[in-house]
């Protein structure tokens, strides 16, 4: 969001929503920290958007789709609040975001004969970590049209796992 704020200078506003309070607290200190007039933080959830009918022109979302109680409620009030000639840009995890940590993590299981913990990782996995397939229909069904969707993947080498954390 402050990046944002900061690259589109002084004449555009943006505004972010975030449900923690201990999140707020921080980005509004940064927000002072840094002197950015043009950015508003405010406490919320996606599925609940304080804003009115058509409001933005452009909505960026970096992960956070991923982490809402309801994923179709939270993308129909996008919908809502983004205008006629708006857009909607997406990243999210998918079933390969930080494979190597879940890859190296389900060995460590399997070694300390965990195997219900395994279900439960993967469990997880399916939960936050949806496919492209079940994102694009949920997109299409909240009523966007999609024009582009790239997909990249790279893989991350850490020298251990104290490396990694």
């Amino acid at each position: 969001m402050l990046e944002i704020a900061e690259r589109a200078g002084k004449s555009t506003m943006v505004y972010g929503i975030d449900p923690s309070e201990a999140s707020i607290q921080m980005i509004s200190e940064k927000i002072k920290l840094k002197g950015i007039t043009n950015a508003i933080i405010t406490q919320g959830v996606g599925e609940e958007l304080p804003f009115d009918d058509r409001f933005f022109g452009l909505i960026v979302a970096n992960n956070g789709i991923n982490n809402v109680r309801d994923d179709q409620i939270v993308l129909s009030e996008c919908f809502r609040v983004l205008s006629d000639q708006g857009q909607m840009v997406l990243t999210m995890n998918l079933p390969h975001t930080m494979i190597e940590f879940y890859e190296a993590f389900e060995s460590v299981l399997h070694e300390h004969k965990m195997e219900s913990e395994v279900v439960l990782m993967n469990s997880h996995i399916q939960e936050k970590r949806k496919s492209i397939e079940f994102w694009k229909t949920t997109i299409e069904t909240a009523g966007f049209i999609i024009n582009s969707i790239n997909v990249d993947r790279f893989r991350i080498n850490f020298s251990d796992g104290t490396s990694f954390l």
